[in-house]
């Protein structure tokens, strides 16, 4: 079989060769890339033949799955798939496994230091000090005995959790399915409830048709505490045009955001900038050596798994 992996993945080379080599030892063919396609031509044209496909993020709708005939595998170095057209695996018997797990604790870490860089004001702060100002007598805040709401409560949820919980947090989470097994200063609330009494909300669900703009003008309005929205999860789970008005209007304190509609760079318009309490990211949550590490060590063991007859991680 021939197997292609579409970019780098952050891996240096030697280890892709080292990988190269381990494959070929088993019959296989395999051949990398460096960097990811320029454009969906060029993404057709390097995929085609493949029986398996390795990518990451890469958007891969049905017009460039449609011309890779012989697929019958897709392994995902990503948690979340819905850059890939699943319906169209689903239908052609394409089986797809993801990384999940690699990124936990990166995205989780991210999310402390966002809360703590907000509520401190270490990016007002800085930059004040590289333009030779002093700290204008603005104060910041220590965030003992806030409530924090957590929407979602999978593994990157309950590790922010771990996290947090020595600053002395109250927590709040909600989740589609009940969770039985909170810690004992954690309570399992309706998704209005959490919105109602939250100083910090974090996004941690994924993408569905269900969470896609979950949180809307309706949502701003129910947050009375006008807390800080942290989302590290998928941009259209926040309406975007929503979150304007909501800054707009002050129905938030500010926002920490890290994952768009669609990847960055920013178009130069978006209404987003022009707001100084809110902390943009170019989506970096997952984007740590440790964590890139963590997912090639994953996408090998899953290739290994399906050459055997076998899947890991399989999401479709």
């Amino acid at each position: 079989m021939k197997i292609v992996l579409i970019n780098s993945l952050f891996v240096a080379e030697e280890k892709l060769l080292s990988f190269k080599t381990e494959i070929e030892k088993t019959g296989n063919s395999f051949v990398y890339y460096l960097n990811s396609p320029k454009d969906e031509n060029e993404y057709i044209a390097r995929i085609k033949d493949a029986d398996i496909l390795i990518i990451d993020n890469l958007k891969t709708p049905e017009s460039v799955l449609k011309h890779a005939k012989n697929l019958k595998y897709i392994d995902v170095a990503f948690t979340g798939v819905d850059h890939l057209d699943l319906a169209y695996c689903k239908k052609h018997g394409i089986i797809v496994s993801n990384a999940s797990g690699y990124s936990t604790e990166a995205v989780a870490e991210l999310v402390v230091g966002l809360i703590i860089s907000y509520y401190r004001k270490v990016i007002f702060f800085n930059s004040n000090t590289r333009l030779l100002k002093d700290k204008e007598s603005i104060l910041g805040n220590e965030i003992e005995n806030l409530t924090i709401g957590l929407i979602g409560y999978g593994k990157i949820a309950k590790r922010v959790y771990e996290l947090l919980n020595p600053f002395h947090l109250n927590f709040l989470v909600y989740s589609r399915h009940e969770v039985k097994d909170l810690p004992n200063n954690a309570k399992f609330v309706t998704l209005d409830e959490l919105f109602k009494s939250s100083d910090i909300i974090t996004l941690h669900t994924p993408l569905t048709n269900e969470t896609h703009n979950l949180i809307n003008l309706d949502a701003f309005n129910k947050m009375n505490k006008k807390p800080l929205l942290i989302n590290t999860a998928r941009g259209p789970i926040i309406n975007h045009d929503d979150l304007v008005k909501a800054l707009d209007e002050k129905l938030i304190s500010g926002a920490a955001i890290d994952v768009y509609d669609k990847e960055p760079p920013l178009n130069k318009d978006d209404q987003l900038l022009k707001f100084e309490n809110l902390i943009l990211l170019p989506h970096v949550g997952y984007f740590t050596k440790e964590a890139m590490v963590k997912r090639f060590e994953i996408i090998k063991d899953n290739l290994a798994s399906y050459l055997k007859g076998e899947t890991k991680n399989r999401v479709a």
